[in-house]
């Protein structure tokens, strides 16, 4: 992956990420209309941008890896933020409702967190009728797709003969229908790396269509097809089949936009992409926060709302909300993304404590049948 290529994709995927928090700032009724009209309507179609990059990128840096290394890789990657967002998040809510600002009764949870969750942690929450997410945090949903799709690719890579046919079938069956409907989207990603270089195609050309899918896609969104064609495929599949397919049922327009995203980045492969040299680190600091802004900015609008009370719409307070927030992500970020490599050794630590114990009861085994052939 070239460097300008390699910057874009930062820069990318914290836009997309702000996006989403713009969007829910909006929905929320935290700011104004004379600002939230700036922002945008939904976050939707940047979660299927990061349904594709998130393919491209695992696609790109599975190649050089071993499986080990990959397992750990993922599982610091999604753990270092998810276990301490989804704990303080629990944590506030718990607060929230012993010191009567929340109605206890209205969150069903708090009563089975023993089972609530090692659910979210093990990202069962959308497995076929399922539909589960940490208290305040509806961007989490996208977490229990994008697990199964680490696990399905790492399977499909790493393992061989009947064991991989086997171990994707028992993932698939475990995770149900809205996935399966989803994985395209994932997968189109991991197309786009495995074909990143097929056609040769000049810089004037690929910065045209850099150009013009970002015009096609805003042509979706201003003239409401994009509704349109949403809305067709969820009339469609719940008329035929019944099915309730939740966080999934915006497939068509999720496929259009993924179509667009990669012909959009297959350009920005292509297209001799460059950035000042002043601007770069800029960008790559920023994009180390991406994750944490995008898991962690649901819970905190959520319970600024329940200490401060609903926003009061004003243009000022507005902007100030904005800047706290993004600056109680950066810190909550220093102690989460920016430390996953304290995950990713304690993560091995745990494989190599599982080696030794496995290597300790095959031992115990093997002098076990030693001890029977000599009676």
């Amino acid at each position: 992956m070239n460097k300008g290529l390699s910057i874009y994709l930062d820069a990318v995927r914290f836009s997309a990420a702000l996006w989403v928090l713009l969007a829910h700032f909006q929905v929320w009724n935290f700011a104004p209309d004379a600002v939230a009209r700036w922002f945008p309507y939904s976050g939707r179609d940047a979660v299927v941008l990061f349904f594709v990059l998130s393919g491209f990128v695992i696609a790109h840096s599975a190649s050089a890896k071993t499986a080990r290394a990959y397992t750990i890789d993922r599982l610091a990657r999604i753990y270092s933020v998810a276990i301490p967002v989804v704990l303080l998040s629990t944590g506030t809510t718990v607060l929230a409702v012993r010191l009567d600002y929340v109605d206890g009764s209205s969150i069903y949870q708090l009563e089975k967190l023993w089972f609530y969750l090692p659910l979210y942690f093990s990202f069962l929450g959308d497995a076929w009728h399922l539909k589960e997410i940490p208290y305040g945090n509806i961007p989490y949903w996208s977490l229990n797709f994008e697990f199964w799709y680490y696990a399905l690719f790492g399977v499909a890579i790493y393992l061989r003969g009947t064991q991989r046919y086997l171990a994707l079938a028992a993932i698939l069956l475990v995770v149900g229908y809205k996935l399966w409907v989803m994985w395209p989207l994932w997968l189109a990603g991991v197309w786009l790396y495995t074909n990143r270089d097929r056609w040769t195609i000049g810089q004037r050309l690929a910065r045209g269509l850099m150009a013009a899918t970002a015009a096609a896609y805003l042509a979706l969104e201003v003239t409401g097809i994009d509704a349109l064609i949403w809305s067709a495929g969820r009339e469609f599949v719940s008329t035929t089949t019944g099915l309730h397919l939740d966080q999934a049922q915006y497939f068509l327009s999720d496929y259009t936009v993924a179509a667009l995203a990669v012909v959009h980045l297959y350009g920005a492969r292509h297209a001799n992409l460059a950035f000042p040299e002043w601007l770069v680190p800029a960008i790559r600091w920023m994009a180390g926060f991406t994750f944490t802004l995008y898991l962690s900015h649901g819970p905190l609008l959520t319970f600024w709302s329940i200490f401060t009370g609903p926003p009061q719409n004003t243009v000022g307070q507005a902007l100030a909300l904005l800047l706290g927030l993004l600056v109680a992500v950066v810190l909550i970020g220093l102690v989460t993304e920016r430390q996953v490599y304290v995950w990713r050794s304690m993560i091995s630590r745990c494989f190599a404590f599982a080696d030794l114990a496995l290597a300790i009861l095959q031992r115990l085994l093997i002098n076990l049948r030693l001890l029977r052939s000599h009676r």
